[in-house]
């Protein structure tokens, strides 16, 4: 009895270590799918953040371009003020001193009353 219990103990220990080994080589390929998954992921997610980087640097430089064509522009448009202020005045002499107040009061007046 004692022995037909070891023998039993010892089939079931033989089943247990066939099921073992049949059970280890699907673990081991689970395993490598896994990680062959994060290696990839993990190489998708330093690409993302390379390309953040480089677009964000891109969207840094663009700003700045955008910068110095505002201030030109602001520039240009300064001397272009100045200019029609030139002319006006030199319009003015011109015309002569009521032709210069009559042109003052139009000024003014259309600066209040512009159409849409």
């Amino acid at each position: 009895m004692l022995e037909d219990k070891m023998t039993l103990q010892e089939q079931e220990l033989k089943d247990m270590e066939q099921k073992l080994s049949a059970t280890l080589p699907k673990i081991d390929e689970k395993i490598a799918e896994v990680t062959k998954a994060l290696e990839s992921l993990d190489l998708a997610a330093r690409r993302s953040d390379a390309d953040i980087g480089v677009r964000l640097q891109k969207n840094v430089e663009d700003l700045g371009q955008l910068r110095g064509q505002v201030e030109t522009y602001l520039f240009r448009i300064g001397e272009m003020e100045k200019n029609i202020k030139k002319v006006e005045e030199n319009t003015d002499q011109l015309q002569g001193t009521d032709a210069a107040k009559a042109t003052a009061i139009e000024r003014s007046t259309s600066r209040w009353h512009r159409p849409i």
